[in-house]
Formats: C-alpha cells, structure tokens, sequence
C-alpha cells in the first residue's frame, strides 16, 4: 500500500465531523470537488471504501470505523510532534497551580514532559488548595490549574481523572472508644476537609480536630504520628500510612474528581493540558 498522506487523513475525518462534504469544504476552506477527489484518493490508496452515501445520509463503512480511530491517533501525535518542535524556541513564563497532593505523585512526569518541550519556558508552580487556586486564577496570578471537586458537585464537567477519598491513619492508630475522633485537616476553604467533617456528623461520630496544615504533607506528619487520621484522593496515600474504613468504623466519602481549569487558552496552556490528558485523562 501507498504511504498514507496526513490531509487526506484530515479531509477525511472533517467529512465525518461535519456531516457532509460541503460544510467540510467550508471548514477546510477548499471546493468540494477537492473533497470529493481528496477522498477518492484515500480510498484508492487504502483499497476500500470509507464511506456510504447516498442524497441525505452519510456513514462509516466498517474500514471507515477502524481507519478514523487511527487517523485521529495519528494526527494528534502530529500535532504533539508540531507543538515540541515549535517548543525549542519558545520563551516566556507557565503559570500553573496544583494541588499538593499531586507534587509528590502526579506532578513530576508531566513536569519534566513539559520541560523537555518547552526548555526556554520558565515554571512558577504555585501549591495550596482548589479554592486558594481558584481564586488566583480568577485574579489572573496564575495561566492555568488543577483542581479538586466533589464528584456529586462537577456539574457533569469532564474530569481528567476520578479517585476514592479515603481516610488514613497511622499502622498502629487505634480510635478512641469514649472519645471525640482526633482530626488533623486541611484549612478552612479545603473541600477535602469539608467532605470529611460532614460525613462524620452524618454518622454521628464525634470529632475534635488536633492539629491542622495547609499542605497535605504537614497532615501526614501528624497522620504518622499516630496522633490524628485524615482524608485524601486515594492516590495521595503513600509509605507508612494506611487506609481505613467501614471495617474500623468510618464512614464512606464521596469519590473526587480532578479538573483542569485555566484563564484563557494559549499554546503553553494547550501543551500543558494536552500532556495531562494523555498521561492521566481517565487514568489514561
């Protein structure tokens, strides 16, 4: 078979997307007899027809199916190939706010993607919490961030990916029996913290909060401690802590859901949540 060429890949799938081959036309910014001799081209070189046509409807042959799955695959690896190679001369600075959950975890492979994609880009990589970060982004202190939401309260917005909240505690923290459940949390603003306090007074389990941080880390200190359990993403729960739940009394926490949000869109904002969505989109 003859090499395949990328536009008559693209044609291809604008023809699909837009239900037809005038508005495709349109879009391409061509004739539709270039469309129509683009796609006779396509199927020449494939053997195969792609399409099924006739004056009102417009549908994928079986071939059709199977070779848009892959030219959409291929051209958004174009597209990656185009935006690293323009990368190498690009300057200026990435603004971008992250959980810190996610510095430990997430954060460092799409770092360093980024980095070797854009070498001359300088990162300001601010920390805190959903609310502190999107209130900078509001404020226009940051170009783009990644946030934690409610699964219950997105409001149906595409996630990059989802996670259990759970609690954790030390490996020998046992709960008080006549006591009030020692707590170590986030601040005031943390929709983790919340989501934890809500769930306990639901459950009608009394609580005290013992000590309190602004970053993740800080609470797992105390959580190692032994003196305190906390709530976190799932994925958030590393080395010598350890989950618990149902079995040891608490009770079950909303799923949370991560989100990219971000002040406007730019190249370095794309290539950012490009990188994110391929690395993580729905755990990818």
């Amino acid at each position: 078979m003859q090499p395949l060429d990328l536009q008559l890949l693209r044609t291809f799938i604008t023809i699909v997307d837009c239900h037809g081959f005038r508005r495709a036309a349109d879009q391409l910014h061509v004739t539709q007899s270039t469309i129509s001799q683009q796609l006779k081209r396509l199927e020449e070189i494939t053997g195969t027809p792609l399409l099924l046509r006739d004056r009102k409807t417009l549908s994928l042959t079986p071939e059709g199916e199977a070779l848009m799955y892959d030219a959409r695959r291929l051209l958004d690896f174009e597209r990656i190939v185009r935006q690293r190679l323009s990368g190498q001369s690009r300057t200026g600075v990435f603004r971008i706010g992250v959980l810190t959950e996610l510095t430990t975890t997430r954060l460092p492979p799409i770092i360093k993607r980024f980095s070797a994609q854009f070498p001359r880009v300088q990162l300001s990589i601010s920390v805190g919490i959903s609310a502190q970060l999107s209130a900078m982004l509001a404020d226009g202190q940051l170009d783009a961030a990644i946030i934690k939401r409610i699964a219950t309260e997105s409001g149906g917005q595409r996630a990059l990916w989802s996670e259990p909240t759970v609690w954790v505690a030390s490996s020998d923290f046992h709960s008080p029996e006549a006591e009030p459940l020692p707590l170590v949390l986030l601040g005031e603003g943390s929709n983790t913290r919340r989501i934890a306090l809500a769930a306990l007074d639901e459950a009608k389990i009394p609580w005290r909060v013992v000590a309190t941080s602004e970053h993740l880390e800080g609470a797992l200190t105390a959580v190692r401690a032994g003196i305190a359990i906390t709530a976190a993403s799932f994925n958030a729960v590393q080395g010598d802590v350890r989950v618990v739940g149902a079995r040891e009394g608490y009770p079950e926490l909303p799923r949370c859901e991560f989100h990219f949000i971000k002040q406007r869109d730019s190249e370095l904002v794309g290539a950012f949540e490009n990188l994110l969505t391929t690395m993580f989109g729905a755990d990818a």
